[in-house]
């Protein structure tokens, strides 16, 4: 907290991890391609994951895909990353399925979310979704934010955009995501450098891991995760950080590579 502003660690930590990755591929391209070299960038990030997913799982996971991300996108040879995947997912359902109970409850509820208690938050998030039909109630008519989705602003925002603008409307959000995603990737293509195009090839991992989690989540296809909405779920830090990153990607956008 400095004054009246709080600023969360977690959103400091993406994008620090995604300029230590960055530096790490630059000074070292052909270093991802190698199971050693692969091990020696995890391990750099591997510090900050750890702290962060200490007290914000969430979080961890997205930096964790941006590490990924990034050395998959910069190998040559993309089988190791492949099979480090599968024993990765491996390894996190063994950790959920005999890791705490906490984790665990979460789990169960994702299972039955109609019979469990603990499921209100997206049972009322799919009654939201449901009630908008193709094209929604209207903008500010949405019912289930009314008291019935807790907190409807923050990680369910996308079922209020379901209930007020329908599926339409959704579709059309989404679309704009992969307009921006896709902007992007064609900045990350024609940077300048390699180090330019690692940071430009971060951010996309970031907003692009963000929003499938998220959407995910607010539809049941995933456990709850508490991953946000970018550039619309309300939070001070995490908006602040990723315009930060949009704007190394337009100053990098400046100086690419014209074809």
């Amino acid at each position: 907290v400095i004054g009246p502003v709080s600023i969360q660690p977690a959103e400091i930590s993406k994008i620090a991890v995604l300029l230590i990755t960055a530096s790490f591929i630059n000074n070292a391209p052909a270093m991802v391609s190698h199971i050693k070299g692969a091990i020696r960038i995890l391990l750099a990030a591997a510090v900050l994951i750890v702290l962060v997913g200490k007290e914000n799982l969430s979080s961890a996971i997205v930096m964790m895909g941006i590490v990924f991300i990034m050395c998959f996108v910069a190998a040559r040879y993309k089988r190791m990353y492949i099979i480090s995947m599968l024993i990765v997912a491996g390894l996190v359902w063994l950790f959920i399925t005999f890791g705490d109970s906490f984790r665990m409850q979460r789990i169960e509820i994702w299972r039955d979310v109609e019979n469990n208690e603990g499921g209100f938050q997206i049972l009322q998030g799919l009654y939201a979704i449901a009630s908008g039909g193709l094209f929604g109630t209207g903008l500010g008519q949405s019912m289930q934010k009314l008291g019935f989705i807790p907190e409807p602003h923050n990680d369910m925002i996308f079922a209020v955009i379901c209930e007020e603008l329908g599926i339409v409307g959704a579709g059309i959000v989404m679309l704009m995501f992969l307009i921006l995603l896709w902007r992007i990737y064609d900045i990350a293509t024609t940077s300048p450098d390699l180090f330019s195009g690692m940071i430009c090839t971060g951010v996309m991992a970031q907003i692009g891991v963000q929003v499938l989690a998220n959407i995910a989540v607010v539809t049941n296809t995933i456990p709850s995760t508490g991953i946000s909405l970018p550039f619309i779920s309300y939070g001070g830090s995490s908006v602040i950080f990723l315009l930060a990153e949009i704007g190394l990607v337009l100053q990098i956008s400046k100086k690419r590579v014209k074809t």
